[in-house]
């Protein structure tokens, strides 16, 4: 065998293992690139809500600083803290920012406000935001009285064990028909198919709210 031949047979298997090695690299850098882009989007994500939990933290800070030591002078700043978390979309800052429009603290007292911001929260599970949609439906506060809404966002609340949910549900209960009732709550089973389960946190607002 002339030296000539012995190279080339030497070397046809490591080319042909370089070709499949060459092959599976290619792969592995596209799976690679696609781990680092999911990566990078939970990391993005993950920033997100880092930064709305901390304008979140300010706005309660504020909120309990203008109670607290009875200075009201910081409620607005808390309002605009919690506007930023809320808008990233912050569970508990949107139902705070309902409580406060509810209630006309640091921004103007608007009832279809503290709805829409209630209802934000609710379709993220939050039961004390579903008891607080349930509520205001209920007495017509914020929209159009709608009982049977009222008692189906507080079955789903009283579920998820909100108390004063069971309480309202009992009585937004008395005021339906039994047909009315089997509706609200077919209402009750379809919404709590399409929202994600929170159990009921503890949750205590600031004194003065």
């Amino acid at each position: 065998m002339s030296a000539a031949l012995a190279v080339v047979m030497r070397y046809q298997p490591a080319t042909l293992e370089y070709d499949i090695t060459g092959q599976a690299r290619n792969e592995m850098i596209a799976e690679a690139k696609a781990d680092t882009e999911a990566e990078a989007e939970a990391d993005a994500e993950a920033g997100m809500l880092d930064h709305a939990e901390h304008n979140y933290r300010k706005g309660i800070e504020l909120l309990r600083r203008s109670t607290y030591r009875e200075d009201s002078s910081t409620l607005p700043d808390a309002a605009k803290w919690l506007r930023q978390a809320a808008d990233e979309g912050h569970v508990r800052a949107q139902l705070m920012l309902g409580i406060l429009h509810e209630n006309g603290s640091g921004v103007i007292q608007d009832y279809e406000q503290a709805l829409e911001w209630y209802r934000r929260a609710a379709v993220q599970g939050e039961a004390v935001a579903m008891y607080r949609v349930g509520s205001m439906l209920s007495k017509g506060i914020g929209a159009d009285k709608d009982l049977i809404k009222a008692y189906a966002w507080c079955n789903i609340a009283a579920a998820r064990g909100h108390q004063d949910a069971v309480i309202d549900r009992h009585r937004i209960a008395k005021l339906l028909s039994t047909e009315e009732i089997k509706e609200a709550q077919q209402q009750s089973r379809s919404f709590d198919q399409e929202l994600p389960y929170r159990v009921a946190a503890p949750f205590t607002l600031p004194a003065g709210l």
